[in-house]
C-alpha cells in the first residue's frame, strides 16, 4: 500500500502541508475550525452516508486555543465534531488539563464529552470521574456517575458534582464526604471554594474529628482558618459536654465558640445552661453565659434552677488568671461582621470582686485539675421545691462544693426566711447539707398572716436532712420574737428572750421547738397586751415578694 500523504487543512486560509509537520495554529480565536496538526496516518472513511477523517497515531488537533490529543480519532470536518480514543488529552487555553479514554468533541458550542478514567486538573486541584461533561467557553464540568475532587489536603466524593473552573466554586450532590487533615463533613449537598477553601452546606451536615461532632443544617466551615459558622440549631457534642443554638461559631485551632438564641448548654455531669449568648471554649473548658442565663442542677429527685445577670465557669485552676481578667469578660465575637454580638457584660460594683477574692484565697494549691468554678453576677435567682434565694452575686467550686451568696442574700425553705451580710450553703452531690450565715443573721418564720416568729444573731448555722432544714443554731447575742402556742394551735402570748445561743428544731419541714441556750433572760406578754412595736425586732424585713415562686419566673 502506498505510503499514505497526510493533509493539514486549512481551508479557511487556503494552505497546505505535508504529513508529521508540525503546524503552529493562527491566532485569531475567532473562528471555531478544528485544525489537524499532527497524525501518523490519515484515512477518509465513510459511515452512515458521512465523511469522516481517520487519524492513527499520536493526534493532535487544534480549535482556537484548545488542543486536542489522542491515540486515534475520527474528525468529521463538515459537523466540526471529533471523537478521540486511547490517551485522550485536552489542554484548554494551557490552564486546564483533561485526560481520559475516550472523548467526543463539539467544536460549535465548544463541549467535551469524556469518559473512562477522566482526570482534570488545573495545576493545584484535581477531579478525577469515569464521565464528565466539560464545557469550554464556562469552563464548567459536571459529573452524574461518582467523583472525587483532590484540593490540597481536601478531597471531596460524591456521586453528583458541577466544576466551575472561573469561580473554582464546586457543587457536590449525593452521598458527599468531605476529609481533611483530622477531620470529615459528611451530607448530601456541598459547595466549595478551591480559592478561598470554604465548604459551606443548607442541607443536614455531620462533622466529625475523632474528638467532638457538629450537627448542622445551614452554614459553612473556613478550612484554610478551621473556623465553623452555623444557623438553624446546630450541635457540638465532644468529651466535655454539648451546645446547641439558633447559631453557633466555632474555632476548631483555639477551641473558642460562641452561640446565641435559645442555647443548651450542657456539661459531663448533666447540668445544663440555658441562655441567649454564650461564649465558651472546648478546649480551656470555660464558659460565659449572658441574657438571661439560667443554670439547672440536677439533685437527685430534685432539680435546683440558678439565674443570674452573667454566669461564668471554668476549671479551677484557671481561677487566679480569671480574677486578673475578669474585667474583660465578652469582649470579643467569633460572629461575621455585621452579626448581633455587641454586648459584654460588666460587673457593676465589688461585690463581685470580694466573693472571687475571698474564693480564691481559700483554695488550696494543687487541686485536680478536672474540678470546676462558677460564679453567677448580679441578680442571682435560685429556686428549687425545698428552698429559694436570691443574692446579688453567688460563686460555687467542685473543691468544697459549697454555694457561696454574697451581698445581701436571703434564703427561703418553706415558711423560713433566712438573711445575713454573706451565706455558705454546703453540700452533697448537689444537695444542701449545712448553712453558715456570717454577720446579721436574720431568722424569720411565718407563723400565720401578721404573725412571725424571729431570730436574730451575730451568725446561723443550719443543717438539712432529705433537702429540707432540719436544725438551726443562732449564736452571738442572739435575739427572739417567738408567739408561743398550745396543741390545738392557739396562741398563749409573744415571749420576748435573748440568749448566747438558740436552737430551732423542724419536724416535717415546719418549726417545731426552740431551745434557748447560756444567759437566757426573756419575758412572756399575754396576747391581749402585745403592742404592734413588740412584733418585730430591729431589722425586720420579710422579703416574700423578691421569692422565686416558681423555674418559669427565672426564665422571664
Amino acid at each position: 500500500m502506498r505510503r499514505a500523504t497526510i493533509f493539514v487543512w486549512l481551508t479557511f486560509m487556503g494552505l497546505s502541508a505535508v504529513a508529521q509537520q508540525q503546524v503552529t495554529p493562527p491566532p485569531d480565536t475567532s473562528t471555531r475550525v478544528i485544525i489537524i496538526v499532527h497524525t501518523d496516518q490519515l484515512t477518509q472513511i465513510t459511515r452512515d452516508s458521512i465523511q469522516l477523517e481517520k487519524l492513527i497515531g499520536h493526534d493532535t488537533l487544534y480549535e482556537g486555543r484548545t488542543k486536542l490529543y489522542a491515540d486515534s480519532m475520527y474528525f468529521n470536518q463538515r459537523a466540526n465534531e471529533v471523537e478521540a480514543f486511547g490517551t485522550v488529552h485536552i489542554n484548554d487555553n494551557d490552564s486546564v488539563n483533561i485526560y481520559s479514554r475516550y472523548l467526543k468533541y463539539f467544536a460549535t458550542p465548544k463541549k467535551a464529552i469524556l469518559r473512562r478514567e477522566v482526570r482534570m486538573t488545573d495545576g493545584k486541584n484535581v477531579l478525577t470521574t469515569d464521565s464528565l461533561d466539560y464545557d469550554l467557553p464556562t469552563h464548567v464540568g459536571t459529573y452524574i456517575k461518582g467523583g472525587k475532587v483532590v484540593n490540597g489536603t481536601t478531597t471531596v466524593t460524591s456521586v453528583n458534582g458541577l466544576y466551575n473552573g472561573n469561580t473554582k466554586d464546586v457543587i457536590f450532590s449525593r452521598n458527599v464526604h468531605l476529609v481533611d487533615t483530622g477531620y470529615r463533613i459528611t451530607n448530601d449537598s456541598l459547595i466549595y471554594n478551591m480559592e478561598s477553601k470554604v465548604a459551606s452546606w443548607a442541607v443536614p451536615t455531620v462533622i466529625d474529628d475523632g474528638k467532638s461532632t457538629i450537627h448542622t443544617k445551614k452554614g459553612y466551615y473556613d478550612l484554610k482558618h478551621n473556623l465553623f459558622y452555623s444557623e438553624e440549631r446546630p450541635r457540638i457534642d465532644d468529651s466535655a459536654g454539648s451546645v446547641i443554638a439558633d447559631r453557633l461559631a466555632y474555632d476548631k485551632i483555639s477551641g473558642e465558640g460562641e452561640a446565641r438564641g435559645n442555647v443548651i448548654y450542657k456539661d459531663t455531669s448533666s447540668n445544663t445552661v440555658l441562655a441567649n449568648h454564650v461564649q465558651f471554649n472546648r478546649q480551656k473548658r470555660n464558659l460565659l453565659a449572658t441574657e438571661k442565663p439560667v443554670l439547672i442542677l440536677l439533685q437527685g429527685k430534685d432539680t435546683t434552677y440558678v439565674a443570674a445577670d452573667t454566669f461564668y465557669s471554668d476549671l479551677v485552676h484557671h481561677l487566679r488568671t480569671f480574677r486578673k481578667n475578669m474585667d474583660a469578660l465578652g469582649d470579643t465575637s467569633l460572629f461575621p461582621p455585621g452579626s448581633d454580638s455587641s454586648y459584654h457584660p460588666r460587673i457593676r460594683d465589688s461585690a463581685a470582686h470580694r466573693a472571687i477574692d475571698e474564693s480564691t484565697d481559700s483554695l488550696p494549691p494543687g487541686q485536680d485539675s478536672t474540678l470546676r468554678f462558677m460564679i453567677g453576677f448580679h441578680h442571682v435567682r435560685v429556686f428549687s421545691d425545698s428552698l429559694q434565694a436570691k443574692s446579688d452575686s453567688l460563686f460555687y467550686s467542685d473543691v468544697d462544693s459549697v454555694f457561696r451568696f454574697f451581698s445581701r442574700p436571703v434564703i427561703w425553705a418553706n415558711h423560713s426566711q433566712i438573711s445575713g451580710d454573706t451565706m455558705y450553703l454546703y453540700t452533697k452531690h448537689q444537695a444542701p447539707t449545712r448553712l453558715y450565715v456570717f454577720n446579721n443573721g436574720f431568722i424569720i418564720n411565718k407563723v400565720s398572716k401578721d404573725f412571725y416568729n424571729q431570730i436574730q444573731s451575730r451568725t446561723v448555722n443550719g443543717y438539712f436532712k432529705d433537702g429540707a432544714i432540719d436544725y438551726m443554731r443562732s449564736k452571738g447575742n442572739a435575739h427572739s420574737v417567738y408567739f408561743a402556742q398550745n396543741d390545738s394551735l392557739q396562741f398563749l402570748g409573744l415571749s420576748l428572750d435573748e440568749a448566747d445561743a438558740i436552737d430551732l428544731y423542724f419536724l416535717n419541714r415546719e418549726l417545731h421547738r426552740v431551745v434557748y441556750r447560756n444567759g437566757v433572760k426573756g419575758t412572756t406578754i399575754p396576747m391581749g397586751q402585745i403592742q404592734i412595736e413588740q412584733t418585730r425586732l430591729p431589722g425586720f424585713k420579710w422579703y416574700e415578694a423578691l421569692r422565686p415562686k416558681s423555674k418559669e419566673e427565672l426564665f422571664q
